[in-house]
């Protein structure tokens, strides 16, 4: 079975977040709406690291994307 750690075990028995991204994923998991600040500001981190390594590793692909879009008759 999976341990968690003291940390995480004493913020999920007091029903809140462990202020990462996993505590922003639980936010919207529940519907605790809004998320706390360092919940928030850590996936938005995640979010612009993912990004960068993302388009570094896919240079080209909204010139794909639109080439594809005008060869199926799309708008623009």
């Amino acid at each position: 079975m999976r341990e968690t750690s003291p940390q995480l075990q004493s913020a999920a028995s007091e029903g809140c977040c462990s202020g990462d991204r996993r505590g922003y994923q639980w936010h919207q998991r529940t519907g605790n709406l809004p998320a706390c600040p360092a919940s928030h500001e850590a996936a938005i981190a995640y979010g612009r690291e993912y990004l960068r390594v993302w388009r570094a590793k896919n240079p080209d692909y909204h010139r794909r994307w639109r080439a594809q879009q005008q060869t199926k008759g799309g708008a623009s």
